[in-house]
């Protein structure tokens, strides 16, 4: 009995010395810590060739939306769809959008829509609200964290044809220049 207590210390004392010495080497290797956070400030245009193209648009998470085509026109970007509820006619709808700018994150206000040409009913009107407006702002978001990876505040947002323009601050981080370790003599 006694032997097994000594091999399970003995066991206990080799992982504790092989894990003390793994870990200054692990350290080591790390990335090093950021010494300063810089803000600078950039612009973003996003086109409207890019958002058509983009996975979002030509493959919908939501198999019921099909044909979708965003037009982005003076201040205001519309998604066209085709929406195809189980038991009913596909409806053409329409679906127009206005840039918010909430808490430093680009958002979209519902502006109107339309069915097959018709003001939506309410039902239809919450079903574009959910779907529309996640998709765009999803997309949106994408793409800037694709264009810019770090902290980002969104500070303006421009809606022209064919083009949106975003300005908005991005922070940073530059490292710590590392301190070379004095050579033993």
């Amino acid at each position: 009995m006694n032997t097994k207590l000594v091999k399970g210390f003995l066991i206990a004392i080799a992982i504790v010395a092989l894990l003390g010495a793994a870990l200054p080497a692990a350290q080591a290797s790390a990335a090093p810590v950021p010494a300063s956070w810089q803000k600078t400030t950039k612009t973003i245009t996003i086109t409207q060739d890019q958002i058509n193209s983009s996975y979002r648009v030509t493959n919908p998470r939501n198999r019921a939306i099909t044909n979708v085509s965003v037009t982005v026109g003076q201040g205001q970007v519309s998604i066209a769809a085709t929406v195809t509820k189980r038991g009913q006619d596909p409806v053409a709808t329409v679906s127009v959008w206005e840039p918010v700018i909430r808490y430093g994150l680009i958002d979209w206000k519902f502006v109107s829509a339309t069915a097959n040409g018709q003001p939506v009913t309410p039902d239809l009107k919450q079903i574009l609200i959910r779907i529309h407006q996640v998709e765009l702002r999803n997309l949106v978001r994408g793409i800037i964290r694709h264009n810019s990876p770090t902290r980002i505040v969104v500070t303006a947002v421009a809606v022209t044809p064919g083009l949106i323009t975003i300005t908005a601050n991005v922070w940073g981080n530059t490292p710590a220049t590392a301190t070379p370790v004095p050579a033993a003599s």
